[in-house]
């Protein structure tokens, strides 16, 4: 019956043996990726597109800000701002806002995404020390340090696995949102300041961008 054939496609010249190992060869590839630990893909490229969605393209306003898909001239010296590329973008952003504050050991991809956009506005420290800052009004025994190292790590796997992703999450847009308020009372925010709270502070999945 066509319903019912054969996953392995058979010759008449292959032994049964021969076709049970065409069988398993790929499936033991398979299992040796996930040995591995290859990590969801997309796991970066999701953060870092949610984000570009933000950043938007080349913004130049003359003796205030050069910048092109979020990528500062003033922070960024040796790049040249205005003929930089969507992937020369993703490239720095990998560099030094994913891989350098560790941001790829976060294993929930919501949490990561908001740490990683909340980090490249306002710096991976702080991105960090909001965090942490969360668990430990959760009751986490943790330093707060601004580092994402193992100890912040287990906390937040701890958390999530207790259903408090949600919780952290918008503990996560509360304290940037009143970081935003503190720098606008000091006069450091001189631009879109509701801009700065809908697109920034409050937290949304990367799919609904």
């Amino acid at each position: 019956h066509p319903l019912f054939q054969p996953a392995v496609q058979q010759s008449p010249d292959l032994s049964a043996r021969e076709l049970w190992w065409q069988w398993k060869k790929p499936r033991d590839l398979e299992s040796k990726k996930k040995v591995a630990g290859e990590k969801p893909k997309g796991h970066f490229e999701d953060a870092v597109e949610a984000t570009l969605v933000k950043e938007g393209g080349l913004r130049d306003i003359p003796g205030v800000e050069l910048a092109n898909y979020g990528i500062a001239s003033r922070h960024n010296p040796g790049v040249n701002v205005r003929k930089l590329t969507r992937d020369g973008a993703k490239k720095i952003y990998k560099e030094k806002y994913w891989d350098r504050p560790r941001f790829g050991t976060i294993k929930n991809k919501e949490i990561a995404s908001k740490v990683f956009d909340t980090g490249v506005n306002l710096g991976a420290k702080r991105s960090v020390l909001f965090l942490q800052r969360a668990l430990v009004n959760l009751g986490a025994n943790i330093e707060v340090d601004g580092d994402m190292g193992p100890e912040t790590n287990r906390a937040l796997e701890n958390y999530i696995k207790a259903g408090g992703k949600n919780v952290i999450l918008r503990s996560l847009s509360d304290q940037q949102i009143q970081h935003y308020h503190n720098r606008f009372a000091e006069g450091g925010i001189q631009n879109d300041f509701q801009g700065l709270i809908n697109n920034r502070g409050l937290y949304l999945r990367p799919e609904k961008l």
